[in-house]
């Protein structure tokens, strides 16, 4: 290969991995871990100026670059964006051999789900004495947990390794059914998903706090029913279908890319619109008696290239 072709080749393989990290195909975690190499360039370097008497930048850069996406889709890890973990630094995960998770004396809870490929279920219903309860069709070995009780407050976190091109076969997806419990409050549900599709029905759940990153998944969510609910959804190259209970006022902020976005303004009349649809907008939609309704959510929606739908 040409040496003129080299550092546009690397540019484009390095653009396709970071491209593959945004719709968390590859992992986001992935990058701490392959950054650890780059000493690799020296060693290259080096054995370059020992064959030829003289050192390549190019070449050498172009070489790390293989490296790191042959090791980003090799190695996969989480798709657990960086600073989400609740766990303290240097806890280790544990390979999950049941997701029933007993709730040793925890009276509140925030719990942090990282899924990647396959299909995810999210309901309430756990049994009492339980904050989740679930199974794993698939590869049970790549579901890790990890959860401590501390003053009352439990941290669940429940994650998916994507080794490979997982996400490219249908047939290797997994299936993850996870209830969690009605008796307890929630302070915090985060769900951070990649090519997914994802049915959140959350309607029984006493949650204060929903945070939900979507790649390139089709994602829908059904909100509490009760309760003062604060909601921020990301969508990447996403279909996201949100429903309100009826009983459930909403104060709706949607910050748009190129996307579609669909609101039932009988329920939810248009306050203020900026910007071009389609290019980049703000729209913002609010419930007639929002200020004195005993339920009420406050939602937050960045889409990009997603469309996103509010009944």
């Amino acid at each position: 290969m040409s040496r003129p072709l080299l550092i546009p080749i690397a540019l484009i393989l390095l653009g396709a991995l970071l491209l593959a990290t945004n719709l968390q195909w590859v992992s986001a975690d992935t990058w701490r871990w392959l950054l650890q190499l780059w000493p690799i360039l020296l060693v290259l370097l080096g054995v370059e100026l020992v064959l030829t008497g003289r050192a390549s930048w190019g070449a050498a850069f172009f070489l790390l670059i293989v490296i790191l996406v042959v090791g980003a889709v090799g190695v996969g890890r989480t798709v657990f964006p960086p600073g989400r973990d609740s766990r303290p630094f240097g806890t280790p995960l544990l390979r999950a051999a049941t997701l029933d998770q007993p709730l040793d004396g925890a009276r509140e809870a925030e719990v942090n789900i990282s899924f990647g490929a396959g299909r995810l279920s999210i309901t309430g219903g756990a049994a009492e004495g339980y904050l989740s309860q679930g199974s794993v069709s698939g590869d049970q070995d790549d579901v890790r947990t990890s959860y401590r009780v501390r003053a009352g407050l439990a941290s669940l976190s429940v994650r998916t390794d994507n080794r490979g091109l997982r996400f490219l076969s249908p047939d290797a997806s997994r299936e993850l059914e996870i209830r969690l419990a009605n008796a307890i409050p929630l302070r915090r549900l985060e769900l951070a998903v990649g090519a997914s599709e994802v049915e959140a029905t959350l309607s029984d759940l006493q949650l204060a706090d929903l945070r939900l990153q979507a790649g390139a998944s089709r994602v829908t969510v059904k909100l509490p029913t009760r309760g003062n609910l604060n909601a921020e959804i990301q969508g990447g190259a996403s279909s996201i279908v949100i429903h309100v209970p009826p009983n459930v006022a909403a104060d709706i902020r949607v910050d748009g890319g190129i996307s579609g976005v669909e609101v039932d303004r009988t329920r939810f009349p248009s306050t203020n619109t900026t910007g071009v649809p389609g290019l980049g907008f703000q729209a913002n939609y609010r419930s007639p008696n929002f200020d004195s309704a005993p339920d009420r959510v406050l939602l937050r929606i960045q889409s990009g290239a997603a469309n996103v739908e509010v009944r």
